[in-house]
């Protein structure tokens, strides 16, 4: 009866929560409460790693975390029950070489050595996350202990799930208001760029959730511009040396305004202007070194300003786009991303 009436209050509590955070932040801690756990934490999946969200609670509250392992490591117990969408429970005792590498990614808050439950959490049939239980006040902890709480942590799957569609997604809308409000030149630059994004995702055959994330990361890759003065956006001239070391600091700073909510779509948004060469910015990063969603958004967004006019630069017309896109393969672009784009474009999918 006492789980009964912790997912009725669940459900009543997703109609008043402000945003996922508070959603989530509300189940987890009925679902600690009910295994007398501390503390749990939520692990985005990409597709070639696990990232502990921005996302743990510790009793009812939020904590940071910023570790990440990749998932075809077979090293955590999280990048198993990723690959295998099985659940695992272990403790301090056993020989599994996974547990000390998951007390490693969890840094502090596994310094009590304690029995990790990690959890796969199915939304519709897909994997959308793993869930480590740490508890601290026991030995052992019983698979038939998991059972009273499934209908919990299956609510816990759905609101992970939608943890992009409440707060960043507001934070877009709003930045690109902004944005386009100061600069006429760039109106609906981001939305094109996301949609440019997808299409090249879609041929890439990447997951729905790497989907999500790239729209967003897309909207929002230039919101570290809003910290920038009026006269960088109307400039009818060439920008000056200063200027443009100014401009270049943007995707470290829309990172650092993106990390407080989500720090994998804040990874995607830094690296946006690194050149497949090494010669980008702001980290120099190298060939594949260039988060996959960042090269994509690095290649619609270069795209998309060729087709723009700007003060200082006249819009070219989409075959001249196109054959530059091409000419600047192997150095500002991945030489498979531009083949990906060649695909599409002479598919007709990209569509100015």
């Amino acid at each position: 009866m006492e789980i009964q009436k912790s997912i009725v209050n669940a459900v009543r509590l997703l109609n008043g929560c402000k945003d996922y955070s508070e959603a989530l932040l509300n189940i987890s801690g009925e679902i600690l409460e009910h295994l007398n756990a501390e503390s749990c934490v939520f692990f985005s999946v990409e597709a070639d790693e696990v990232i502990p969200d921005m996302f743990a609670v510790v009793g009812r509250k939020a904590q940071v975390i910023t570790n990440k392992v990749a998932v075809n490591s077979q090293n955590t117990m999280s990048s198993w029950v990723a690959q295998n969408g099985d659940i695992i429970i272990q403790d301090a005792s056993g020989n599994d070489p996974r547990y000390d590498e998951e007390v490693n990614l969890l840094g502090s808050m596994a310094q009590a050595k304690p029995v990790i439950i990690s959890i796969p959490l199915v939304c519709v049939g897909s994997l959308v996350g793993v869930m480590d239980i740490l508890v601290t006040n026991r030995p052992q902890v019983k698979n038939e202990e998991l059972d009273p709480v499934n209908p919990l942590i299956n609510i816990a799957s759905l609101i992970y799930s939608r943890r992009y569609s409440n707060g960043l997604t507001k934070l877009a809308e709003i930045s690109v208001q902004l944005l386009e409000g100061r600069d006429y030149y760039t109106h609906g630059h981001s939305m094109r760029v996301a949609n440019y994004s997808l299409v090249l995702a879609d041929k890439l055959g990447l997951t729905e959730l790497q989907k999500q994330k790239i729209r967003l990361a897309a909207i929002l890759h230039d919101i570290g511009k809003l910290t920038f003065s009026d006269t960088l956006f109307k400039a009818d001239r060439a920008l000056t040396k200063l200027e443009l070391k100014i401009i270049e600091m943007h995707p470290i700073i829309g990172a650092n305004i993106i990390s407080e909510i989500n720090k994998s779509i804040a990874t995607i948004i830094r690296s946006h202007h690194e050149h497949y060469d090494g010669s980008g910015y702001p980290d120099g990063l190298k060939g594949k070194d260039i988060p996959l969603l960042s090269m994509i958004i690095s290649i619609t967004d270069a795209f998309d300003a060729m087709l723009t006019e700007r003060p200082y630069q006249k819009a070219t017309d989409i075959k001249t786009a196109i054959a530059e896109i091409k000419q600047k393969s192997g150095s500002q672009f991945d030489p498979d991303m531009v083949n990906v784009m060649m695909e599409c474009y002479n598919s007709g999918k990209l569509q100015c």
